[in-house]
């Protein structure tokens, strides 16, 4: 079977790209050319075994770079959802290394002292509860995860307390072998290691497992995904103790099992839900409805292959990060073999950076929110008067 080149690839992939809810700024610039390497590859594997190439990445207002080195070298962004089929193809791809992030959120119709709650959240930290067997740990102050406390303002066709907590964080636990069975991570794990495949691509390498062990491994994540959710509901209950549930929703998992969320929130046709969107600690955050969006059904992408993300709508989960000081990309060495890519600040003076780590950013703030009130995709059932935010 005839292969495609790597530059007939990328052009490809940029007509999978479904961009039309991010923002133009050097955030999503940046991760819209990286995720075209990504989709690149998936696509060349596709070609390779034969698949149709339903494929597409759908973007959130809150598209950003992906946190991780590897994960920005393999062609990833955060803030979108990555999908290669419609969820019955035996293969998954492992270089997303799912670590099932999620959010919960819970009412309070009193409000405990910060000593209290202070107190019970060092109790946890020393006393982790034991979930499916397995011991959890603590990271709700690793990275951007956080506790988050609210004031209940603005609700709309919603009865909520008067005050509302946002729990953010992931599940490591599950990426490394447990109780529960083999982790996800491929990294971390001898042995998805011997049973995974590695696809050589014009681009870089692809890890896939195929058949029976896509098949395992799929239903290995949705018992895992279950232990997630499960976590955040017992810190949740140690921290608050009586508490009115609101939600719990993954933003970093499998949506089926030929599609991963990237830090987002995607919302079925059939069940809109409720979805906490967190901005910085000094903005207010939303609790808001998913409406579907036909327009995603209709004309996702542009061209004339079916792709798989027709029945649901696509939102943020936070608002992401972006560069003020960078303008676009001049260069992407890497895809001559170099390892660097080359930037225009908005001075005109030339950037070259290996990783985006070295890039001082900022985290956006109501210009994601608006973006969704312009295009209709969501409703705002209630906006959240920040009080305190404890990342301990």
């Amino acid at each position: 079977m005839s292969q495609y080149s790597k530059w007939e690839l990328l052009d490809i992939a940029k007509k999978r790209i479904d961009k039309k809810w991010s923002l133009q700024d050097s955030g999503s610039i940046l991760s819209l050319h990286n995720i075209q390497t990504g989709l690149a590859k998936i696509i060349s594997v596709l070609k390779t075994l034969g698949y149709p190439l339903d494929v597409g990445f759908v973007a959130s207002p809150d598209l950003s770079p992906p946190k991780g080195h590897s994960k920005w070298k393999w062609g990833l962004s955060a803030g979108g959802v990555l999908s290669w089929g419609k969820g019955d193809r035996p293969i998954i791809f492992l270089d997303p290394r799912v670590s099932i992030g999620g959010t919960l959120a819970g009412g309070l119709h009193t409000l405990s002292g910060m000593d209290e709650i202070m107190e019970n959240i060092t109790w946890a930290k020393s006393n982790p509860p034991t979930v499916m067997g397995i011991k959890t740990q603590w990271d709700y102050n690793k990275g951007n995860h956080f506790i988050n406390l609210y004031e209940t303002t603005g609700q709309e066709n919603l009865a909520l307390p008067p005050y509302i907590f946002i729990l953010h964080g992931s599940a490591k636990e599950v990426t490394v072998p447990s109780a529960l069975g083999p982790g996800l991570d491929y990294q971390k794990n001898t042995n998805i290691q011997k049973r995974m495949k590695l696809v050589e691509t014009p681009l870089g390498v692809c890890r896939v497992l195929l058949d029976d062990d896509a098949e395992i491994y799929y239903q290995r994540y949705r018992h895992l995904e279950t232990f997630a959710l499960e976590k955040h509901l017992a810190f949740s209950r140690l921290i608050f103790k009586d508490f009115e549930f609101i939600c719990n929703r993954v933003h970093h998992g499998f949506l089926n099992a030929n599609a991963v969320i990237l830090g987002c929130y995607c919302i079925p046709l059939n069940d809109p839900g409720v979805y906490p969107v967190t901005l910085r600690p000094d903005l207010p955050s939303y609790l808001v409805s998913g409406i579907f969006n036909r327009c995603i059904q209709e004309d996702c992408l542009a061209d004339t292959e079916p792709v798989s993300m027709t029945q649901h709508t696509v939102i943020p989960h936070g608002g992401g990060v972006t560069f003020p000081h960078i303008k676009g990309i001049m260069r992407d060495s890497r895809l001559q073999g170099g390892d660097h890519l080359e930037l225009v600040a908005v001075n005109g003076s030339r950037i070259m950076v290996e990783t985006l780590e070295s890039l001082e950013a900022c985290y956006r703030g109501m210009e994601v929110v608006d973006v969704l009130k312009r295009n209709y995709s969501i409703q705002i059932v209630a906006k959240l008067k920040p009080l305190s935010t404890l990342m301990l």
